[in-house]
Formats: structure tokens, C-alpha cells, sequence
């Protein structure tokens, strides 16, 4: 079953439409008249990004549609980034608008430890407000479309990464497609090797504590690889043949193997995929920020934290329910799948 027209003409809406108060962000001046245009169109924005991750036929696809989980993710991503710039935008200043900052060095110009970043004026010509519009609506982690460059909020992993050439990346990436084929070949052959009995309402638990601990480790590993490889694939294809800056395209993981993390929090923090991070984190903006009106009190520093914390990971859980739901799937012999 293929996707119906709709359902897939609402994601470029979506985008067009959060185009616009991204856009209109490069005004400073007019900020406060703007601001209120910008929480206006978010209204019908947020409603075309809800349309594609959540259509109307969704209760009656079992199974859903092929694709259905790609398209829910940019959806789902897409609402994040709507209550991002017309809902949380809306209370920041002129100064707290996301800008470029370029990669510059000290004048002894010797090594990578004294690298700076400077930050770039808003643009002012129409080219360079598409620009910005483009680079903006397009990075998800932080990372910029033109060399040296990368936005003010992401994380020191994007904004310190640097290969010396092109063809060093060319190499550096390839390398670890070839890893990340190898390691998903292998767990899925392990994975295949396990024999399911779909006849008992367990067929997971019930197989030896063994077997369960290996099955884990290999679908641990699956997950890693496949979620890294489409990475890979896009930077060698922007990177290698078109000619894209290697700073444009950097690893999905600043660590090539989180999972030998020291900690919880080193691993969420620092070790896995910052993909969804900054939109989650501004989505809890509102939330943590109403919860304490409800209250009629300030939290203090830890329980805020915690809230927020809180509120991001129950942001990512229903991102990984809905793809989760459009996996395609062998309904199971003694119960209907949800």
C-alpha cells in the first residue's frame, strides 16, 4: 500500500510554510510586530506537519502504508520545529535568533586548539536570507550547508569537526560504510538464526536468558549501524559528488562506539545521535514553563532539570512509537497489534 497524495503533498506544505517565520526571523527590527505573524502561521504550520505524521486514515492502516515511518519522523520533526520558532521564538529577543558562527583562528594560525568561532552578522540582501532560510530549515544538529561554518547552538562535536580534505572524508566515510554493512550483515544474520514461537503470547521472553542477552546485543548493534548508515550514504553522496564541505556532513556519532559510554548520561549527552536534541529541548520550553504557572511557584534548578528532562524523553518516546508502528510486521497468532 502506497501513500495516499495527500498525506505525502503535506510535508513540502509543511516546509514552505515554516519557511516563512524562519525567514521573517532575519528581521530584527520588525521583531515585534513579526513575532506575532510568526505565532499566527504557526497555527496552520502545525497543523500541515500534524496532517503528515498523524493523517486521518491512520486508525485504519494495519499495516500501515511503506514509507509511513519516514514521513511520520520529518512530520513529527516538523511540529518540533514549529512550536521552536513561533511558539518559544516568540518570548526571545532579537539576540537570541539562531546565527551562523565561522570557524576562525588565533593569528599564530598553528594547531586546531586555537580555533575560535566568531559570530556572523544576519544576513541583509534577499540571497542571503533564503540562504539562511534554507541552511536553517534543513539542520536538524547544527551543522551548515557552507564551509567553516556551523549555528550557534550545536554541539562542540559539530562545530569542532574537521578533516583536512575532501578525500580524507572520502575515505574516512567509506570506510565506515563498509563497517556498517559488515556489522548489519552479521547481526542480522544472528537475529534470523533465532527461531520465534509465535504461537505463545511471549516468544521473546521465552527463549533461554542466554540467547536473549546475545539477540539484545545483536539488535543493539543493528540499530546502530542502520541508523548511522544512511548518514554515511548522504555524505558521500554530497560530499564525494557534489562537491558539498566535509564540515557540512559530519558523523551521526562523535563517538564510533557509544556504547562504551562510562555513564547513562555520558552516553545521551555526549556519545549518541543529536539529530532531535535541540528541537526536543525547545519543545520543553513551553511545557516546563506552564507547568510552573500551574503551580503559581518557581521550581528550583534540579527539579527543573529534571522536568525537562522529563518532557524531552517523553517528546523522543512517541517519536520512537510512531516509528515503531510503521515497521512492517507478521501480525502475531494470539493478539492484534495496536
Amino acid at each position: 500500500m502506497l501513500l495516499p497524495l495527500d498525506f505525502s503533498t503535506s510535508l513540502p506544505l509543511a516546509c514552505l510554510l515554516l519557511a516563512i517565520p524562519i525567514f521573517t526571523t532575519t528581521y530584527p527590527t520588525y521583531n515585534s510586530s513579526l513575532k506575532w505573524f510568526r505565532l499566527c502561521l504557526g497555527v496552520p504550520t502545525f497543523l500541515v506537519a500534524w496532517r503528515a505524521a498523524f493523517p486521518p486514515a491512520l486508525p485504519n492502516w494495519l499495516p500501515p502504508p511503506a514509507g509511513y515511518s519516514q514521513v511520520f519522523t520529518f512530520g513529527f520533526y516538523g511540529m518540533a520545529r514549529v512550536l521552536d520558532v513561533c511558539l518559544v521564538g516568540f518570548w526571545e529577543s532579537p539576540k537570541d535568533v539562531s546565527r551562523w558562527i565561522a570557524r576562525a583562528k588565533k593569528q599564530d594560525d598553528q594547531e586546531d586548539r586555537n580555533m575560535a568561532f566568531v559570530a556572523v552578522p544576519l544576513p541583509t540582501t534577499l540571497v542571503g536570507r533564503l540562504a539562511y532560510t534554507i541552511d536553517n530549515i534543513s539542520s536538524s544538529r547544527g551543522s551548515s550547508i557552507f564551509a567553516e561554518c556551523s549555528w550557534d547552538w550545536a554541539p562542540r562535536s559539530i562545530r569542532e569537526y574537521r578533516l583536512s580534505s575532501r578525500s580524507e572524508y572520502v575515505i574516512d566515510r567509506t570506510k565506515a560504510l563498509l563497517r556498517a554493512v559488515i556489522v548489519m550483515d552479521i547481526s542480522e544474520h544472528i537475529l534470523h538464526g533465532c527461531h520465534w514461537d509465535l504461537m505463545i503470547s511471549n516468544p521473546v521472553s521465552s527463549l533461554p536468558v542466554t540467547e536473549q542477552i546475545w539477540t539484545t546485543l545483536a539488535l543493539g548493534t543493528f540499530v546502530y549501524a542502520g541508523v548511522d548508515l544512511p548518514y554515511i550514504i548522504s555524505g558521500l553522496f554530497w560530499v564525494g559528488l557534489c562537491g558539498s564541505p566535509p564540515s557540512s556532513c559530519p558523523p551521526l556519532f562523535s563517538n564510533k562506539n557509544p556504547y562504551t559510554s562510562h555513564s547513562l548520561a555520558e552516553f545521551w549527552s555526549l556519545n549518541w545521535h543529536t539529530t532531535f536534541r535541540r528541537s526536543f529541548d525547545r519543545v520543553s520550553v513551553p511545557i516546563v514553563w506552564a507547568f510552573q504557572r500551574l503551580l503559581g511557584q518557581h521550581l528550583s534548578k534540579p527539579m527543573l532539570n529534571f522536568l525537562r528532562s522529563f518532557i524531552i524523553f517523553g517528546v523522543s518516546a512517541i517519536l520512537h512509537i510512531g516509528i515503531a508502528y510503521g515497521i512492517p510486521f507478521s501480525p502475531h497468532a494470539n493478539r492484534r497489534i495496536v
